[in-house]
């Protein structure tokens, strides 16, 4: 800068700055005055607020009016409604060229550093149609900018019991002559209702333009909380202040916490009766037609653990618009706790009785879950005792697809025809195993649903199974069920059973009534070929009813077989215990036993005809029940052996049978067993016969064979009820075999599982033997000794037609073979014979000479025979045996 430009420029300004306090000081005492004037006189004409500004200074750089203390008085209109008022710190800042000209013109209104306290003590009475209709007023509103900085408001509508506080707003709102340009941020803006205690506070932040014909919301922020908050964007066309639109595009989106929107409702509105409702609701809503109503929006709704009144809804996501007095559901999709299901093709026309039609998927539904929900909702904030035993009594799930229709108003009543599949159903105590389960039903049913209650009525079938299932679920107090129909395969349709593993096929009908925790059945069952656990039941017809964890079968009439039964059965979940008591008047052994043999297999048949009680009660488990048993039989017969008669009483304790009275009675012998089997499975039986008559024996007599004598038994059973141990010691006095009288014979016999063994001595010792014979692989062992044994009445045993030769035998000998694994080509050992003779009169043949044969690995090794006697021809006299050759002499 040259020294002559700078010489000039402080010329300038020491000019200017001089003039400037000429200025001030000659022109600002007549100015004020003017000002203020003005102010009260705009003020008056376009508010009707009167203005008092007090201790207010003028400025011309740049000019301006800084007031520190304005006093607002309500005048006309105002003055019925709003409270006199101070503000504090405003600059009012001036157009130079308009003053100068004699005129007012405001270029900026600011107010800082303010507390406002503003009270409306009430609303305009004036029901005049307002006559706004245009902003081309605000040419002649002499108010370019108004600005307020750090301002504190506190607005209370007395009327409404409403004060308002705000803090710190930041406030530029722009005069455009025919429009007006806002933008708003409050740090915190509080609401509170005078008769509550709550406060509600939230952050507002806003830019606008407002015209004839168009409304733009550049940005409208409203946050509550981190859950709740609000924001809305877009712009109306069209002569909107004469509500007429011409185009209509805003946006609205946000999320609300539903408790707290609860809490400002019911602050506020205290007289609007709203449910007490939980959870998340996130929005989005679209105006974006031209020419459109605004109640025909597009948005979508998403919401998180929603609960109304306690009641579970959960998340739900929903896509739809309105259109023509209709809500057109797009896509809404429901998942919580009992349901996961998708609607679509949905709509609610918006009448007087709000009719409603939709399609839905059910992908889930679980109707206990649901029964749950509803008694907790029901109890919730009240004390509850809790029983021990808890049964959750219906768990119901399945998938299917459904079609309904009907009105929301003035009561919900909706009619929905169904179809499901997958469908499991489960009766359950609580932590333990279904006491009922049903696996892979099929239904189609119709619903009526109400404010009150869900009615159904359908088809069940289950594979071959067929039923029907009418019914109600009312949410006050729970449900109940009537069913018909007949199940075609126990095993295969009906996936459980109090763990009865039971089979065959049943007609049955009944009723099940119950909530979420307890429930009540009562039903009719026929039964056709039945078992239980393997142990069949036959046919049969009871009563069955559940109550309170109890199941009853009563007024039990069946039969297997002939055999007809009468029972009374009680089963007690909660105890897990059981009581039976049957009465068979008219039973058959054989019918016993079939219906034993899967759990219990005999190794004879047994049958008899009798009559039998039992009664039966403990846990539900075989080894720990307690029974009495009193039987007793007329005629019969183990395997081909008849009894005259038959008294099995058994006592049980606890697991441990111990024999009351058995025996078995034929002519004048009784066999009687008596001993216990322990609960450890530990056997300790006896059974003992005294002086039975061979002759009355059916297997003796099927010998063909003359035989008599008088046996006594003693038998053991030992060992475990898996493994057996059976010993058996018998004695036979005074036989008679053909007529030839033998002397006193023992036998013992020892058989488990792996083998027999026996040892037998005739005839006072004239033949002992042992004998070990192996069940399984396993070599058989034969030792024996013969004393001056006749063995006559044996050859007349096996060849009848000697009994007329009148023999006369004697043998002496032993012998000692081995067996390996039962495979005679291996057999091992020796036979040794000292003597050998026949006589018959004056006939004889006899032994020449001491035998011995002698086996080796299943070959019999060189021996040499010769026989001699008297009066016989054609005697073998020599008999030579070798490996190579085989020479025979006889004399004639």
């Amino acid at each position: 800068m040259s020294r002559l430009a700078f010489v000039f420029l402080t010329t300038f300004l020491a000019l200017a700055s001089g003039g400037l306090g000429f200025a001030t000081k000659y022109y600002g005492p007549r100015i004020k005055p003017f000002l203020a004037n003005e102010i009260k006189k705009q003020s008056k004409e376009f508010v009707h607020l009167g203005l008092e500004p007090e201790n207010f200074d003028f400025g011309w750089a740049p000019l301006r009016l800084d007031i520190k203390k304005i006093d607002v008085t309500p005048i006309k209109k105002t003055k019925q409604f709003l409270s006199p008022f101070t503000v504090n710190n405003a600059s009012i800042r001036l157009s130079l060229l308009e003053l100068f000209k004699g005129n007012l013109k405001i270029s900026n209104i600011i107010i800082s550093d303010s507390n406002l306290n503003i009270i409306v003590k009430k609303f305009s009475e004036n029901k005049k149609k307002s006559t706004f209709s245009s902003f081309r007023f605000l040419e002649k509103v002499p108010v370019e900018n108004l600005t307020l900085k750090g301002v504190n408001l506190l607005l209370k509508l007395t009327p409404l019991k409403i004060s308002m506080k705000a803090e710190n707003i930041q406030l530029a709102v722009e005069n455009l002559n025919n429009a007006l340009i806002a933008e708003i941020d409050s740090e915190k803006i509080t609401l509170k209702n005078s008769d509550d205690p709550r406060l509600f506070p939230f952050r507002l932040e806003g830019r606008f333009l407002l015209e004839d014909h168009r409304l733009i919301i550049s940005k409208l922020v409203a946050d509550h909380t981190e859950d709740t908050h609000l924001t809305i964007a877009g712009q109306i066309q069209g002569p909107w202040i004469q509500k007429k639109v011409n185009k209509f595009n805003i946006n609205t989106k946000g999320q609300v916490n539903a408790q707290e929107v609860s809490g400002i409702i019911k602050a506020f509105v205290s007289k609007q009766k709203l449910p007490k409702t939980t959870g998340l609701i996130a929005f989005d809503v679209n105006y974006s037609e031209s020419k459109i109503n605004l109640s025909q929006p597009k948005f979508k709704i998403k919401t998180s653990d929603l609960y109304i009144e306690n009641y579970e809804v959960g998340q739900l996501r929903a896509q739809a618009f309105i259109e023509n007095k209709k809500l057109i559901v797009d896509t809404l999709d429901v998942k919580n706790s009992y349901t996961k299901l998708g609607f679509k093709e949905s709509q609610l026309s918006f009448d007087k009785n709000l009719n409603f039609s939709a399609e839905a998927k059910i992908d889930q539904f679980q109707l206990n879950k649901l029964l749950d929900m509803l008694g907790k909702a029901r109890r919730r904030n009240q004390s509850k005792k809790t029983s021990k035993f808890k049964l959750s009594a219906v768990n119901l799930s399945t998938q299917g697809q459904t079609s309904c229709k009907g009105s929301l108003k003035p009561k919900i009543n909706i009619l929905c025809d169904a179809k499901t599949n997958n469908t499991k159903f489960q009766l359950t105590k609580e932590k333990s195993e279904p006491l009922i389960s049903v696996k892979n039903a099929q239904a189609q049913a119709q619903l009526v649903i109400t404010n009150k209650d869900i009615s159904y009525d359908g088809d069940v079938k289950i594979n071959n199974s067929m039923g029907t299932a009418k019914g109600k679920v009312t949410y006050a107090n729970g449900f109940y069920l009537d069913f018909d129909g007949e199940i075609n395969d126990f095993a295969k349709d009906l996936d459980r059973l109090l763990g009865l593993d039971l089979e065959g096929n049943a007609v049955l009908s009944g009723t099940v009534k119950g909530n979420s925790k307890t429930a009540t059945i009562d039903s009719l069952v026929s039964c056709r070929q039945c078992s239980l656990k393997k142990w069949m039941v036959g046919d049969f017809e009871s009563t069955v009813s559940y109550k309170k964890g109890l199941i009853s079968f009563n007024e039990i009439k069946g039969y297997i077989g002939k055999s007809a039964h009468q029972s009374e059965i009680s089963i007690n979940i909660p105890e897990n215990s059981i009581v039976v008591d049957t009465v068979l008047p008219k039973v058959e052994l054989k019918d016993i036993q079939m219906a034993i043999q899967e759990n219990v297999k005999l190794p004879f048949t047994i049958d008899s005809t009798g009559r039998a009680q039992i009664k039966l009660w403990g846990p539900l488990k075989l080894k720990e029940l307690s029974f009495d048993l009193v039987s007793n039989f007329s005629y019969g017969f183990i395997n081909k052996e008849s009894f005259d008669e038959a008294i099995i009483n058994l006592k049980c304790v606890s697991g441990a049978i111990r024999t009351q009275k058995v025996s078995f009675k034929k002519a004048d012998s009784q066999l009687n067993i008596y001993g216990q089997l322990k609960r450890t499975g530990e056997l300790d039986i006896k059974g003992k016969i005294d002086s039975f008559q061979l002759k009355n024996s059916e297997y003796f007599n099927s010998l063909k064979t003359e035989i008599d004598g008088q046996v006594n038994l003693n038998a053991n059973l030992t060992g475990f009820f898996s493994e057996p141990i059976l010993s058996i010691n018998g004695f036979l006095i005074d036989s008679n075999l053909e007529g030839n009288k033998s002397k006193n014979s023992q036998f013992e016999l020892d058989i488990d599982k792996t083998r027999l063994k026996a040892n037998i001595n005739l005839n006072k010792g004239q033949l002992s033997s042992k004998v070990i014979y192996p069940f399984q692989n396993g070599d058989i062992y034969i030792t024996g000794v013969a004393k001056n044994w006749n063995f006559s009445h044996l050859l007349v045993g096996l060849f009848p037609h000697f009994k007329k030769f009148n023999l006369y035998t004697n043998f002496n000998g032993n012998t000692n073979i081995v067996i390996p694994e039962k495979n005679f080509d291996k057999i091992e050992g020796n036979l040794s014979i000292s003597s050998f003779f026949i006589f018959r009169g004056n006939y004889s043949v006899y032994l020449g000479k001491p035998l011995d044969l002698n086996f080796k690995n299943g070959q019999l090794r060189d021996f040499s025979v010769g026989f001699k006697g008297q009066r016989t021809e054609n005697i073998l006299t020599k008999l030579v045996v070798s490996q190579y050759e085989l020479e025979c002499k006889r004399s004639v």
